[in-house]
């Protein structure tokens, strides 16, 4: 099964931090340059964090396997709709969505870029579905690079060359 979410290769990170704010000021940076957010978009993304945690445990799903935190912000500091992939070089501390009292080390972020809030409830749902297909958090886990987690991605989903 192919999930329906479009990946583009140049939507892929890999990026190293010390914490969620060096991280997010980071992706700001390069997605402004890109036109894909606001220059409000890091400061709004981490905000947000604090106040709703996105990080998954997904030890129940693959033991050993990558973390995964899935920020997002409001559509007013977005200019596109995608979903930009971050491997982390060194897994950096995200709070758990389902217990925000818990810390989980996060190797990944599938970040919502969403001008559309009505479909924000499909990107959700498709990127659950993605995390619970056989064998990917194991794959994902593997990946080394940008071409490694692209390989993987799209073995899974729809991925768009660029």
């Amino acid at each position: 099964m192919t999930i329906q979410i479009d990946f583009n290769y140049n939507d892929i990170y890999s990026l190293s931090a010390l914490n969620q704010q060096e991280l997010f000021d980071q992706l700001g940076v390069a997605l402004v340059k890109r036109d894909d957010v606001t220059e409000s978009f890091s400061e709004a993304v981490y905000i947000r964090e604090t106040q709703y945690p996105t990080a998954l445990d997904m030890q129940p799903v693959f033991a050993g396997g990558p973390n995964i935190a899935i920020p997002h912000t409001e559509p007013k500091y977005c200019k596109s709709r995608k979903v930009i992939v971050i491997r982390l070089n060194q897994p950096i501390d995200f709070y758990n969505m389902i217990n925000p009292k818990q810390n989980l080390p996060v190797q990944y972020l599938f970040a919502i870029l969403n001008n559309d809030p009505s479909a924000q409830t499909n990107i959700l749902a498709n990127l659950m579905d993605l995390f619970k297909s056989d064998h990917f958090l194991e794959k994902l886990g593997k990946a080394q690079n940008q071409k490694e987690v692209y390989d993987v991605l799209k073995q899974y989903a729809n991925v768009v060359c660029a």
